[in-house]
């Protein structure tokens, strides 16, 4: 992905316990992370998609970056932790150099 860009990724949060539970979704980098939903509540053996999206700060240099989402059922305190891998490109870096002031002549007019 292109810096100033975000990634989305899919969660699948899945309720294996035999009765209601209600599940915590957090990340580590907070900062570059929104989540569709933060707290889903699961009657047993539903599963429901929660939307995650990474949008990294302007200056994060390309690279490869891990992030941990962990998700908690809040009755048991059981939390599983899911890394995530995105790769961030350095698209639209662009560098402009003047080298002399320079004048454009249209018609009579001078414009710098």
């Amino acid at each position: 992905m292109c810096r100033y860009h975000e990634a989305g990724y899919e969660v699948e949060i899945t309720n294996n316990l035999d009765k209601r539970e209600t599940f915590k979704i957090e990340s580590h980098d907070s900062g570059c992370i929104t989540l569709s939903e933060s707290d889903v509540t699961l009657e047993a053996g539903e599963t429901k998609v929660v939307y995650l999206w990474y949008n990294p700060d302007k200056n994060v240099e390309p690279g490869r970056y891990n992030f941990p989402v962990d998700v908690t059922a809040t009755t048991t305190g059981q939390t599983v932790t899911e890394e995530f891998e995105v790769e961030v490109l350095g698209c639209h870096d662009v560098d402009l150099f003047v080298e002399k002031e320079s004048k454009l002549h249209v018609s009579d007019r001078i414009i710098k």
